[in-house]
């Protein structure tokens, strides 16, 4: 259950060793967090799509749209296939837990990256000023993507030194390499 990383990755290993694989995912499109929280001037489509493919040509099946719980039910999983792999992953982005964190233009990041490649709407944010929070890949996925959709003025805010921030160190010098300046302590 769920065509992420880790869902492909069992898939393509227990095909190896021989056995029938199918995976249902809830999304339009196999992929996970590769396809819907990865940025595609990171992670091409269409590369991951081939990588996808080397999985399905060795005779995974991979049927979408189907959600656990909502479309297919666990009982029918059970009865028709000797194992069950749960791959769901987290599926849920972490608001700030302070007054505002849920007004008009405040998201998850998560959020923020996969909607967009589910619906194919990218907000216009020419002229605007962003603030992301957060210091993890996340966070700078975010500001490099709202750079690369207009953003006027992007700013990143980390609540720790900069030298303590989760992100790895390429991301945060390949942001701060397209002018992103970081706020630490805040």
């Amino acid at each position: 259950i769920g065509a992420g990383s880790a869902g492909l990755a069992a898939a393509y290993w227990l095909r190896l060793k021989g056995h029938t694989c199918h995976i249902f995912e809830a999304a339009p499109l196999p992929g996970g967090w590769l396809r819907y929280g990865i940025p595609e001037y990171r992670l091409p489509n269409d590369i991951l799509d081939k990588e996808i493919k080397e999985i399905t040509d060795l005779g995974v099946k991979i049927f979408c749209g189907q959600k656990l719980g909502a479309g297919i039910d666990y009982k029918d999983i059970a009865r028709d296939y000797d194992a069950t792999v749960i791959t769901v992953g987290s599926q849920l982005g972490t608001r700030l837990g302070c007054k505002g964190d849920d007004a008009d233009g405040v998201m998850p990041g998560i959020y923020f990256l996969r909607d967009m490649e589910l619906t194919g709407i990218k907000p216009d944010l020419a002229n605007k000023a962003v603030i992301v929070v957060g210091g993890g890949n996340t966070a700078m996925d975010c500001c490099r993507t709202s750079l690369r959709l207009g953003g006027e003025s992007v700013t990143v805010a980390v609540r720790s030194p900069k030298k303590d921030m989760k992100a790895s160190p390429w991301e945060i010098e390949d942001a701060e390499h397209e002018g992103i300046p970081i706020l630490e302590n805040m």
